[in-house]
């Protein structure tokens, strides 16, 4: 029963209430419970002053007004019998005096604590013993014993004991694999399990173990026992199985069912999911789950958060065929044989060009909506895929006369070899009947036996399939290089950087020769190889108007 509200504090009430406080406030300042601060005015109504006095005869705990003798013959028991507990002395007190009333253990303790003979937490000690500095689990380490104890218990704990060592401190050899794993890869209660079997077994204090560990002796105990008892697998393991809710089947499930779903089936306004949707969701169907164990199983299926890539699709219906054509060919392709990747660049127009770029703090790179164009360009080019060599020209229009300028080019370049071939999109001026008569007129026996000229074999790409298009990714790394973040002063000026990029790439590839399937040029996107998972159209490439 606690003790009785002081007689002060109980006056100091009554004047509270007659001054016209209430008695939540009179509770609040004199750190007093609402029901105490009543009853006492209750009292003072119904008694007067009398009821203000504390009745101590049934207050506190009742104790003898001193040491009596009994109490007196305790703790002379205590003193030389150390080892002693408050039953044991109280059994030979009854039988040293079968006639009187003996106190209970609890008091006899209390006595021990007054002559201190037994302090709180701590186990008696003779002269012999002096007590350490500190109290309980927090005293410090001062024994030489307990230091070498704590450096062996730290040196396990870090790996720095080689594990043959350790495997001299157990009884059961068989366990140290065990053992070892739970320390090194298993959670605190793991390793501190570990850790108690490992020093226990070494023959350290198990108190010593519970202050280096930060658990309680009674726990050491406890592990030890089960160790003993029933082995190291069953120490670990438990004897009770606990499933997270993380490993739970229907909990799994459930949740990818909803996130399968649309939020909107569930009520929610949204076309995404969100962390407190899914807890709401989970909770009215009687799966309650944190965002800890919702972002485990997630990560844990392998579930990322990603942004939709923009990708292309061909609705060619002879797409399979085509496909397999040019990888025929690509797989097949000789020494004496070469294919291209042909497309244009542009129209672009020549003047101050945005980008991403380097800017110092407090700094906005700005470009004028409106300003005068100094021209405009268009590249045509062809990227030759086995030896990665770009063959290009400047042309006025994107039209079937520029593509037999570029065959005529480069059958001049390459006449040494024996067949070329032409791939490209499925733009129009690529398919024009003009560009098909030169194809057969150049492929005519007459005229490559008086030019010496290649045999020249289109091989169109599938329609809309302008990803698949290689030279698209020679294009991007281009315009990255040398056409964000421009301003030149002329259509000259332009011309001669691109050029110049274009020699300087093609002469890294000559030094450093890589077919087809390698990572090309610093700054393109994708590797120049023909792929069906290729997307060489960059989605940060456009094309600028005039």
């Amino acid at each position: 029963m606690p003790r009785a509200t002081p007689l002060p504090i109980r006056r100091a009430i009554v004047g509270r209430l007659q001054a016209g406080q209430s008695l939540k406030t009179i509770a609040l300042e004199l750190d007093l419970t609402y029901d105490t601060a009543r009853n006492i005015r209750r009292r003072y109504r119904d008694k007067g002053e009398a009821g203000l006095m504390p009745d101590y005869h049934r207050c506190g705990r009742r104790r003898a007004s001193g040491p009596g003798r009994v109490i007196r013959a305790a703790c002379w028991l205590k003193r030389h019998h150390r080892s002693w507990g408050a039953g044991l002395i109280r059994d030979r007190l009854r039988q040293r005096w079968p006639d009187r009333a003996i106190p209970s253990p609890r008091s006899l303790q209390r006595g021990f604590r007054a002559a201190r003979l037994n302090g709180p937490g701590r186990r008696p000690r003779d002269r012999d013993h002096p007590p350490r500095d500190g109290l309980g689990r927090d005293e410090h380490w001062t024994g030489c014993g307990d230091e070498r104890d704590r450096d062996r218990m730290l040196g396990v704990l870090q790996g720095k004991n080689p594990v043959d060592d350790l495997g001299g401190w157990l009884k059961r050899p068989a366990d140290l694999d065990i053992l070892i794993d739970a320390i090194e890869d298993g959670g605190l209660k793991q390793r501190n399990k570990a850790m108690v079997i490992l020093a226990q077994q070494h023959g350290i204090p198990r108190r010593t173990i519970s202050r280096l560990l930060h658990i309680t002796p009674k726990t050491v105990t406890a592990y030890c026992r089960v160790y003993s008892i029933y082995g190291c697998e069953r120490l670990m393991e438990g004897f009770y199985r606990r499933v997270k809710k993380s490993d739970d089947d229907l909990r799994q499930n459930t949740l990818f069912a909803v996130l399968h779903a649309p939020p909107s089936a569930y009520g929610f306004n949204r076309t995404t999911w969100i962390m407190s949707d899914l807890r709401k969701v989970l909770a009215a169907k009687g799966l309650p789950a944190c965002p800890q164990v919702i972002r485990r199983i997630i990560r844990g299926a392998g579930y990322t958060m990603r942004k939709a890539r923009e990708v292309l699709t061909s609705h060619d219906p002879e797409y399979p065929e085509k496909l397999a054509r040019i990888q025929a060919i690509l797989s097949t392709l000789g020494p004496d044989e070469r294919f291209f990747s042909i497309d244009e660049y542009g129209p672009f127009a020549v003047k101050m060009q945005g980008g991403r770029a380097l800017t110092p703090p407090g700094q906005v790179r700005t470009i004028p909506q409106r300003q005068r164009s100094k021209g405009s360009l268009i590249v045509t080019a062809a990227l030759e895929l086995s030896t990665n060599q770009v063959t290009h020209f400047y042309s006025e229009k994107t039209n079937t006369a520029e593509m037999i300028r570029l065959l005529e080019v480069l059958l001049k370049e390459y006449a040494g070899v024996a067949k070329i071939y032409f791939s490209w999109d499925a733009a129009s001026w690529h398919a024009s009947k003009a560009l098909a008569e030169r194809v057969a007129e150049v492929n005519a026996p007459a005229y490559r036996a008086e030019h010496g000229t290649p045999l020249v074999e289109l091989v169109p790409l599938p329609a809309g399939a302008q990803f698949l298009n290689v030279i698209e990714s020679v294009f991007s790394g281009m315009s990255r290089a040398v056409i964000q973040n421009s301003d030149y002063e002329s259509i000259e000026a332009c011309k001669g950087a691109i050029d110049r990029h274009f020699a300087d790439r093609n002469a890294f590839f000559r030094a450093n020769p890589r077919r087809a399937g390698r990572k090309i040029w610093g700054k393109e996107n994708t590797p120049s190889e023909f792929s069906a998972s290729n997307n060489c159209k960059d989605r940060h490439r456009c094309f600028f108007g005039i």
